[in-house]
């Protein structure tokens, strides 16, 4: 039988798990220096400036992100759903569909 390939979307979720993975060296949570090291390598190009410690509390905060305990999945996962909401409402104001420079693969 042959082995079935992953949709984009499918590789997309499993690119977001992997990396997160990566960020937390396997562990449960990612510290806030973890958090920041894979928005700056993996987010740039939708989160500036974050390699500015105060870029990045300012998103924790706005996130409801506390580093007391680590960075959950479900907390990383708040993250990407406000950057893609933002890009799909983005695609809406300018009354065409935006072509994507980025490439999850």
């Amino acid at each position: 039988m042959a082995e079935r390939r992953c949709t984009e979307v499918e590789s997309a979720i499993d690119t977001l798990v992997t990396e997160f993975h990566k960020a937390a060296n396997n562990r449960a949570t990612v510290s806030s220096a973890g958090l920041t090291n894979l928005v700056s390598s993996q987010l740039s190009n939708r989160v500036k400036n974050s390699e500015d410690p105060t870029v990045m509390a300012a998103l924790m905060k706005q996130l409801n992100i506390k580093d007391s305990e680590g960075i959950t999945f479900q907390e990383f996962w708040g993250l990407i759903r406000q950057l893609a909401t933002t890009e799909h409402e983005q695609s809406y104001k300018q009354k065409k569909p935006v072509e994507c420079t980025c490439r999850l693969a």
